[in-house]
Parts: structure tokens; sequence; C-alpha cells
């Protein structure tokens, strides 16, 4: 059994893999009202508090059953990848492989959504060929194009602003919890018009400034917060649908795969059919797209588990 590590930017989450079941557990990073977001030293301190509860949450181990430890101790699979946040489930990481005599595996953040939105899909075969995959977050909004075994390269996506920041952002202005993207999500199913606005995609790369924009300044015409909402996660769907069209010129064949919080939003899914979306898929039974979708620790398990087994990732 394989224990997975993940402290991402607001989630601190832990993960338990045998090859067939999975048990996961998680815990939001606290923000206050009000503020946009946190810094790397706050994020740090909270899930250094966050890691014993999210473990006692996932339950116990039997003796000797534990036979190593994967953790996402970087954002992505490049070099001078880095972020202070991933300290705290590394810093763990190493500690009980030391304790406990077991393999410590280092993976990229990006590389367990991958992994985690192939395995909760039932589509883990095709991590052995190349796939185009979406990663849209409140961190990143890149499509890419992914080799065996999950080595990715940026193909595409924003240029400036990251989806989930643009959520979170009109979210706030319109008075809404952080992370917004659910009550985004509820409070468009309300809307009754169609407000006009558009983004420029060039090829698969685009900017998420100006829907910030706009929708400030529908908000400041007086226009309902229902309407705003979905024009937001309307444009956001317009965007990564042409993205996607163009990218499929370039890739011709190859099968797209969605991962990232922002895409547990249905709006986006609809707009996107043939995407493989996290959370679709009968090897996780009891997961839905809001447990597989957003930041977990999941796929770091998954992709533990293969390297423990496998000594490598260059199988599938």
């Amino acid at each position: 059994m394989i224990l997975g590590l993940d402290t991402s930017c607001y989630t601190t989450s832990a993960a338990l893999f045998d090859g067939a079941e999975m048990r996961e557990a998680r815990r939001l990073l606290s923000l206050p009202p009000g503020q946009k977001g946190l810094r790397q030293s706050e994020m740090l301190f909270q899930h250094v508090g966050a890691l014993p509860e999210v473990l006692v949450e996932l339950g116990g181990v039997p003796e000797g059953k534990l036979t190593g430890v994967a953790v996402s101790s970087r954002p992505r699979e490049a070099d001078g990848s880095y972020m202070p946040c991933f300290l705290a489930g590394l810093s763990l990481a190493r500690s009980l492989s030391a304790l406990l005599g077991i393999p410590l595996y280092e993976v990229s953040h990006q590389q367990g959504h991958l992994a985690a939105a192939l395995w909760s899909a039932g589509r883990m075969e095709l991590a052995a060929a190349p796939f185009l995959a979406w990663h849209v977050s409140g961190g990143t909004t890149e499509l890419l194009y992914v080799e065996p075994y999950l080595k990715a390269r940026r193909v595409g996506g924003t240029t400036d602003l990251c989806a989930g920041q643009v959520v979170d952002r009109v979210g706030l202005t319109l008075g809404l919890g952080f992370p917004a993207g659910p009550e985004l999500e509820r409070l468009a199913a309300g809307s009754d018009e169609i407000l006009p606005g558009r983004l420029t995609v060039s090829g698969a790369e685009f900017s998420l400034s100006g829907l910030q924009n706009q929708a400030q300044r529908f908000f400041e015409q007086g226009k309902r917060p229902e309407d705003i909402a979905a024009f937001t996660l309307q444009s956001l769907a317009r965007v990564l649908r042409e993205a996607t069209d163009h990218a499929k010129t370039r890739y011709p064949g190859v099968p797209v795969v969605g991962c990232g919080g922002v895409l547990a939003n249905l709006e986006i899914r609809k707009a996107l059919p043939e995407v493989i979306f996290a959370g679709l898929g009968p090897a996780g039974p009891g997961l839905d797209r809001q447990s597989a979708s957003p930041d977990n620790a999941m796929g770091v398990a998954v992709i533990g588990w293969k390297l423990d087994k496998e000594g490598s990732l260059s199988t599938p």
C-alpha cells in the first residue's frame, strides 16, 4: 500500500492506494473573507497544521502494509519548478520514509493531477501513449502535450491570469466564498440573460484578464449576479473549446484529458464532450467530478504504487 501526500496552494491532501482501492482525505486552507489569496509562508504554516488532521481522517494502515510513500515535491516536471508550499508534504514524506525504512517517491503536482484524471476515469492505459491534456485550476491554465509516462510540455493556455483566478475574483466581486467555483456554478444556473462579450483566442493561446475586466464592468452596470456568473463560465468554456479545436489540428487523433478544479464545472464539460474528465469512469467507486478534479493526493498515490511495483514509469 502506498501513501500519497500533496500540499498544493490551497489544499492539504493524503491518499492510500493498494492498486485497486483508494482512500483519501483533504482539507482546504483557510482564507480570510475578502482576501484574494495566501502568501506561500501562510500556506506552508497551514499545511503543517493540517497534515496530522488529514492523516487521522485517512485512517490507519495495518502493520507492515505500507510499502512506500509518494509526495508531490514541485509544481511541474520541469527544471526550476518550485513552490515552498510543497515543502510541508515533502518534509513529512522524507521523515516517514526514513523512520519506517520504506521508499520515497517524488513526483510533480501536475503529474499527480494527470494520473488522478486517468485513474478515476478508468483510462490509465492512456499514460503509455501521447495525449493532450488540459490542466485548469487556480494556479495553472495550460494545454499540455503528454508523452509516456506523464511527461508533459505546454502547447497552449493562458498568457496571463489562470481560469481559477478569474473564477475566484469574479466570485469575490459577487460576494461568494472561496474557492468560488461551486458557488459560481450554482449561481449561473439561475441566469436568464446572455451578456455580450468575447475573448480572442490565437491558436491555442488566450488572455483571461479581459474576462475579469468585462465581468467587473457588468457588475458596475448593475447586471444580475446570476448573469455575470453565467457569462464568466460560458466565456471560459468558449476559449477552451477554441483552443482545443486548434490543438487537435496540430496533434490529430490523440485523446484529450481534462484535470484541475475548474474542470469540475458542468458548463465547461458540456462544451468539451470528447474530453476524458477526472471522475467519469469505473475505476474510482464513490468518486465524483468534485472529488477527482480539484487538488488531491490520489494521482500521487497511483504513481507511487506503479513505481513501487515496477521500479519505473516507462511502461503502462
